[in-house]
């Protein structure tokens, strides 16, 4: 209840004491005051019909599209039902409508917060939101629950249930738990109702060891480790197969794939570069975008922008440009809209977007009969190779884009080699130990 609404109902109550006006006076401007209150709070529409009935919708998350229609046949009699339904969801709302509330506050925060990614996030939440509490039969039934009537046990059951019958993938299971821990937030500061967050996570942990919960698999994960990067050794090897074709090919989009080999850019930053980020020379190009997709707020639809700085701070660099991909940028430079500020931009298309860099590398893959990866897999391989060479740490880390080298060395180090490469390479070091040997023995016996 507003404070307008209880300085009125104050009001009236003297007035009633005091004989200035009846009690039937009072009921009806009380009435008129909370109808005037719901339907400026209300976000459908009221409409009237054409048979002079009216209508409007509420929240409901066991529908699809998460509202349904209510009619009366005065628009007064509407307003007093939605005045029912929101003394009873302020007094005890349901999961549901914390869930909700949980999204648009952090859709506000994040549509006012200058942060990369945030708009990006806000769209995974509410995707993720769908998933777990509308899509699923069993989020649905729990989001109807009154949180005034729930437990820890309650959500721990709910949680148990929910990988029992979805089978979600270890990974959706972590963002489920996100989405549950924002509700739970949402539960205690507006509410004051207490949900012990960890006690439940790791009860429930206990419960999927105990009763041997398995977790789906995803295409990535059956496959073989050494598939999520490029193979790198020889002429034959993936990488240079792929930019082979590219240079073939001589299209913008495969000049770029195949300079992205030598770049080792994030996705989104590629796509993000301009003409002027370019060295005069051919040397290095300045990283200091990026690219974010996200849902819109107002029109519901996504939207691809340019992000006026990187992922994160260290990531502001510039980014050092090998002889052997000169050529490669000297002609992605010749091709490029003349135009456009963006490097890689013609007429039809205008930027391109990294969804473009992406969905032709897979074609790509293919074509030359490579398991589909994505330039993240090329990221892999290009820092393991710099990895692997003679530069100090702090040059590794700042080619890859971070702060530290611990991060390099931890998440992107891989194996990038061949069973060949390996051979080579254990037969000079064998081959050096026996010779170290043989002349040991040589000078023993003399």
């Amino acid at each position: 209840m507003s404070k307008k609404t209880e300085v009125i109902i104050s009001s009236l109550q003297y007035a009633v004491e005091k004989g200035i006006i009846d009690t039937q006076g009072i009921l009806q401007q009380i009435t008129m005051s909370k109808r005037k209150e719901v339907e400026e709070r209300h976000p459908y529409k009221i409409t009237e019909q054409k048979d002079g009935t009216w209508k409007t919708n509420i929240r409901d998350e066991s529908k699809k599209n998460n509202q349904r229609t209510i009619h009366k046949a005065t628009k007064e009699a509407i307003l007093d039902e939605l005045i029912r339904w929101y003394e009873d969801a302020d007094v005890n709302p349901s999961i549901g409508d914390c869930g909700l509330k949980w999204l648009l506050d952090f859709q506000e925060r994040a549509y006012s917060e200058e942060r990369i990614g945030r708009k990006t996030t806000c769209s995974r939440y509410e995707r993720q939101y769908k998933q777990f509490f509308i899509d699923s039969e069993t989020g649905a039934t729990f989001a109807k629950r009154k949180i005034k009537t729930l437990s820890d046990d309650d959500i721990h059951d709910f949680a148990i249930d929910l990988q029992l019958k979805g089978h979600y993938t270890e990974n959706a299971y972590k963002k489920f738990w996100e989405v549950m821990g924002g509700i739970i937030d949402v539960c205690l500061d507006e509410y004051k109702v207490i949900f012990h967050k960890r006690d439940i996570k790791d009860k429930v942990k206990r419960t999927i060891i105990k009763k041997g919960i398995t977790f789906r698999q995803t295409k990535d994960q059956l496959q073989v480790k050494e598939n999520a990067y490029f193979s790198a050794d020889g002429y034959n090897s993936e990488k240079n197969r792929i930019i082979a074709f590219c240079e073939e090919s001589g299209t913008l989009v495969d000049l770029g794939i195949a300079l992205n080999f030598f770049l080792g850019d994030r996705p989104g930053e590629l796509s993000t570069v301009l003409k002027s980020d370019v060295s005069e020379d051919f040397h290095f190009i300045w990283i200091n975008k990026t690219e974010q997709r996200y849902k819109d707020k107002d029109t519901g639809k996504y939207v691809t922008e340019v992000y006026p700085a990187p992922k994160t701070e260290a990531g502001i660099r510039p980014n050092p440009v090998v002889d052997d991909a000169i050529p490669i940028l000297q002609k992605i430079c010749l091709q490029s809209n003349p135009n456009s500020e963006w490097l890689f931009s013609d007429e039809k298309y205008g930027r391109y977007t990294n969804a473009k860099f992406q969905r032709r590398l897979q074609t790509i893959c293919k074509k030359l009969n490579i398991d589909s990866k994505s330039f993240t897999d090329m990221r892999h391989t290009f820092t393991s190779e710099v990895d692997e060479s003679e530069l100090p740490e702090k040059s590794k880390a700042a080619i890859a884009g971070h702060t530290d080298y611990r991060t390099t060395k931890a998440n992107y180090n891989q194996d990038i080699h061949d069973i060949e490469y390996k051979r080579e390479a254990l037969n000079k070091v064998l081959n050096k130990v026996n010779i170290l040997a043989c002349e040991s023995h040589d000078s023993v016996e003399t």
